[in-house]
């Protein structure tokens, strides 16, 4: 696969009985750039990883013969638990993108996002895998957003066009980590997780517009 320089890409293995378990990213000229580590409920996965040159990336995947899939993901990364509380929230940047998945065993999600006071924040949960010929996914995802005090401020629940996925608009009234908790109002299944940051704008006099 093609990547451009200053792109970071993510890859994520499971295999039958984790008969595939070993997992590299190898750069342009067949040097190993990463190798996988084991996740929870995966054979092997490459968290985000910087891509220094743009050319032709290739994963190599080891293992007793049998059947894997491999999933890659460019400029975004994936939900591989544990995040089901909010001392677990991780991490995801001021343009998150992330595959996950929420279930009765593994519960909701949590990530975090900084904002400053006067930022605008944008969050999204399309659910993939929900068309025709592919297999079914009927989770209908919701979004609760807790500000750096832990107080929930934001509550979404089918605000997307389609009626079931959810989209939340914020603008922060104060500085720090944003939670941002995933959950299912119905079902299990997977999401996608889309979040941007509008960093506030400012006038001459350093005062928020």
């Amino acid at each position: 696969f093609t990547l451009n320089a200053g792109a970071y890409v993510s890859l994520a293995l499971d295999s039958e009985f984790r008969q595939a378990s070993g997992l590299s990213l190898l750069a342009s000229d067949g040097s190993i750039l990463v190798e996988g580590t084991n996740a929870a409920h995966l054979a092997a996965w490459i968290g985000p990883t910087a891509i220094p040159s743009t050319g032709t990336y290739r994963a190599t995947v080891e293992g007793t013969a049998g059947r894997y899939t491999l999933v890659v993901v460019e400029n975004g990364q994936f939900e591989i638990e544990s995040n089901n509380g909010a001392q677990e929230a991780r991490y995801i940047g001021q343009h998150g993108r992330v595959l996950g998945a929420v279930d009765d065993a593994t519960g909701a999600d949590h990530f975090l996002v900084g904002l400053a006071r006067g930022d605008g924040l944008t969050i999204e949960t399309p659910t993939p895998f929900a068309g025709p010929f592919e297999f079914q996914n009927s989770l209908d995802p919701a979004i609760e957003l807790y500000d750096p005090s832990g107080q929930l401020v934001h509550l979404e629940t089918g605000s997307a066009p389609d009626g079931k996925n959810a989209v939340l608009h914020h603008f922060a009234e104060h500085y720090g980590p944003y939670r941002i908790r995933i959950f299912s109002e119905q079902s299990a299944g997977e999401y996608l997780l889309v979040s941007d940051v509008l960093a506030r704008s400012v006038d001459k006099d350093g005062g928020g517009l």
